[in-house]
Order: C-alpha cells, then structure tokens, then sequence
C-alpha cells in the first residue's frame, strides 16, 4: 500500500466515476481477463482494482459465479496491500480467468449512478484514517471481508462488498469518513453473517428433529 498512500492524489485529478466509466467502455471483446483489467488500471492499481473487484457483488441479485471468478483476486490483492507491497503480483491461473465484458457494463450502469452522488460529499479529511498504520488496518479488514464474499452464504456478498468499496474510496479520495463508513459496514456483515449462518444452522437441526 506504500505506493498509493504515498502519492497526494492517486486519481491524477480524475473522478472515480470517470475511470470506471472509461473502464467500461474500454473493451470491445466479449470477454476479459483479470490480468486485461490489471493492465489497464496502470498506476492506481490497488485502490481502483478494490473498487473493481468488489463492486459486482453490490448488485441486487449478483450474476451466479461472479464471486467465485473474482473473490480469489481480491483476497490476493487485499493480502498484499497489507503487506504493502507497491505492486500487486498474481498468479498466471488467475490472471487468465475471464469476464463477460456485457456483465460488467451492466455492473457499472447499475453501481455508476450511485458513485456520481457519493463523488459530491468525497473529500479529504481524517486523513490519519488512511495513513500508516491505519491503512495496514484497513488492509487487513478488507482481507477478512474478502474472505467473507468467497463463502457461500445466501445474500453474503453485498455488504462485505459495500465496506471494501468504502475503504477503497477512503484510501483513493483520502476521506477518512469513508474509512469509518467501511468499520459500520464490515460490523454490519458480521453481524448479517452470523445471523444468516445460524438461521442455516437451526433449520438443518430442526430438519432433523434435533432443535
């Protein structure tokens, strides 16, 4: 996470909307890769792939499949931004795994809209929010949380999904608010987890006359 948090403004003056945007339209093939993505991101690597990765997972009903394909990349990247690796290295196997380009332009027109509203309040504060050591912090949770979107829990996905993009627009705009808005949401989920878990639990208990 060195090389991000070093740098005043990772964005280069740009808008994350406009990234994504670019993003979006960017690629004419039916598919693309993990590694065409991570190529295409350049310099602001670790905080917009975050971005990327968890967003589809925001989606109300996530494409089936789409957490798999994605939830190892983003334990990768999120293991190695707490080690604060400045670039993030990733397994040939994964860098050839494939997504339809029609599933993230339909991703991105569902989450843009909501981004644009939420670039009007972004701004830089707490700023120790997001600089050493809190950002190793902030790094672990998101290793957590990535384990959390990789388990197969009904509607486990959105809010691990919604505290990893929090923390990646604390870490790109330098908004410490966003690092706390992340902390709500990643107690949320545990709690969600939990709860979602032990309802499994009880009705296979019950199902077999033991509850």
């Amino acid at each position: 996470m060195t090389n991000n948090t070093s740098n005043s403004d990772p964005l280069n003056g740009r808008k994350i909307s406009e990234i994504l945007t670019e993003l979006s339209n960017g690629f004419s093939a039916p598919t693309v890769t993990i590694g065409e993505l991570r190529d295409a991101l350049s310099g602001r690597i670790y905080g917009i792939f975050l971005l990327l990765l968890a967003v589809p997972n925001l989606a109300p009903f996530p494409t089936p499949g789409l957490s798999a394909i994605l939830g190892m990349p983003l334990l990768l990247l999120t293991f190695q931004l707490m080690l604060g690796m400045q670039t993030p290295w990733f397994p040939q196997i994964i860098l050839r795994r494939t997504i339809k380009t029609e599933q993230i332009s339909q991703v991105f027109s569902y989450i843009l809209p909501y981004i644009k509203k939420t670039e009007r309040v972004i701004m830089p504060r707490l700023m120790y929010l997001v600089k050493p050591p809190a950002d190793r912090i902030i790094a672990f949770v998101c290793v957590l949380l990535s384990l959390v979107i990789m388990l197969p829990v009904p509607f486990g996905n959105a809010l691990p999904a919604l505290a990893i993009c929090c923390f990646a627009i604390a870490i790109l705009e330098r908004d410490g608010m966003f690092a706390i808005l992340g902390m709500i949401c990643t107690i949320a989920s545990i709690a969600v987890i939990f709860t979602v878990i032990s309802m499994i639990l009880l009705a296979i208990l019950h199902f077999w006359g033991l509850g």
